[in-house]
């Protein structure tokens, strides 16, 4: 059963009806004003697809599994939304810039990419602008967060792998990306700060009581995490599309995220990922273990965790392995001397001064075999033991 919109007079709130499944005797009744439609329907894009199931993604692809339930106008989650019309353009926008993606032909679809994605950018604005609520009930930061930046750097980074004479043109595309992200999150940072009244910097350095009770005010503090989050990303996406490796820009967003808000697990999850770049690997294992600890734990800390254990234990075990076998083969070159020698034994013969019974005695002509290291730990202070342990558990 299609919607319906009924109007009593010119200037009474509009109602739209929509058809209950569970019960189709009682529709459910949406209502909002004259004024507000006819806004967003001139804030909607005029040139997306009437019907955006004629754009067909194939079945297998992932991007055609990421679409939320708030996109359904039937359920509970749209209903909730101030903006449905804006709701319904960010869904066929989506749809299209999917299809775009799918086709892999990114530098030929490019203009028409670039009109869609700023259509999601001005729309996420507006919407985290006006129904901050929503956006933070149903996560609408993280989702658009995929389809404008994550999907499009993921599939441009591929393309430079696979079409090696297209890197220029590829990288240059993806710096582009990148650049215009930044400006547009630093510019979505002040808008909200505006917006909400809220002085970011007071509560990055501030103790942890100012960020309890706020209210909705709080809400933005957690929509600013985000936005530093998704800064970060973007940074280290730069660094790794340059083929450099200072992060330290991407350091500097993730340690606000955390500080914004430090019972989220996500900014450790993330400065666990940089150490692993730059093979601080002890330093990994604490933001690991402090990501799961936080009372917002990331469950992909503890695979990862798991797997940088297990990649030092085979590492370890290598060298274990290596070490054995290194002195097994020391131990034969000596047996193998000793038999050359005679057996490597000397017959000594003790005269007792008094006259009595002369004493012999056999020795062995080597001296102790003692491991070089070995000796080294004996000698060495209990700090040079434990600095000797953390670099043989992460070398």
């Amino acid at each position: 059963m299609p919607p319906t919109t009924t109007s009593n007079t010119a200037t009474s709130p509009l109602q739209r009806r929509l058809y209950d499944p569970s019960n189709p005797d009682r529709p459910i009744v949406v209502p909002y004003m004259r004024a507000q439609q006819d806004s967003e329907q001139n804030y909607l894009h005029s040139g997306f697809p009437a019907d955006p199931t004629k754009m067909l993604v194939p079945a297998n692809d992932p991007l055609a599994a990421a679409r939320p339930i708030w996109y359904n106008p039937y359920t509970e989650n749209f209903q909730k939304s101030h903006n449905p019309q804006i709701i319904r353009g960010i869904e066929q926008a989506d749809c299209e810039l999917q299809y775009l993606l799918s086709t892999c032909q990114v530098l030929y679809y490019w203009e028409r990419m670039q009109q869609l994605r700023y259509f999601l950018k001005e729309s996420l604005m507006r919407m985290l602008l006006t129904d901050l609520r929503f956006c933070q009930a149903e996560n609408v930061e993280q989702h658009l967060w995929k389809i404008l930046y994550y999907n499009v750097i993921e599939l441009l980074r591929k393309l430079i792998v696979e079409h090696p004479t297209e890197k220029d043109r590829y990288k240059k595309a993806l710096l582009t990306i990148i650049d215009e992200g930044t400006e547009y999150y630093e510019k979505l940072l002040s808008e909200l700060e505006t917006t909400n009244h809220v002085k970011l910097e007071t509560f990055l350095n501030g103790p942890v009581c100012l960020r309890e009770g706020l209210g909705y005010t709080g809400l933005a503090l957690i929509a600013a995490q985000k936005i530093y989050l998704c800064l970060g990303d973007l940074a280290r996406y730069k660094e790794q599309a340059n083929e450099t490796c200072n992060y330290g820009v991407a350091r500097q967003w993730y340690m606000k995220a955390h500080q914004i808000n430090p019972k989220n697990g996500r900014p450790y999850n993330q400065l666990a990922i940089l150490a692993m770049y730059t093979k601080r690997k002890l330093d990994a294992v604490y933001y690991y273990m402090r990501c799961l600890m936080s009372s917002n734990p990331m469950l992909t800390a503890r695979e990862s965790l798991i797997s940088l254990f297990d990649d030092n234990r085979k590492k370890y075990e290598a060298v274990d392995r290596k070490r054995k076998e290194e002195r097994a083969r020391k131990e034969r070159e000596k047996m193998k001397e000793k038999e050359g020698s005679g057996g490597g034994y000397r017959r000594e013969i003790w005269i007792h001064p008094g006259g009595g019974k002369n004493v012999h005695r056999t020795t062995s002509t080597c001296a102790a075999d003692f491991d070089s290291e070995d000796e080294e730990l004996y000698s060495a202070s209990n700090i040079e033991v434990k600095k000797k342990l953390i670099n043989k558990i992460f070398p």
